[in-house]
């Protein structure tokens, strides 16, 4: 996600199922409490700005 890729890009690159692939994504978001990749994205490199310092 953080690439900026499709869940079909992901289903490809992977060789796995393009459900398998959403049915992580949204575990991803439910666990992060977020309703977008985009968000979760956000989220994602705000945590690791803040890692770094």
């Amino acid at each position: 996600m953080k690439r900026g890729q499709r869940a079909a890009e992901i289903s490809a690159e992977a060789s796995v199922a393009m459900s398998t692939v959403r049915s992580h994504i949204r575990s991803v978001l439910t666990e992060l409490e977020v309703k977008s990749q985009q968000r979760a994205v956000e989220l994602y490199r705000d945590t690791r700005r803040h890692a770094r310092r």
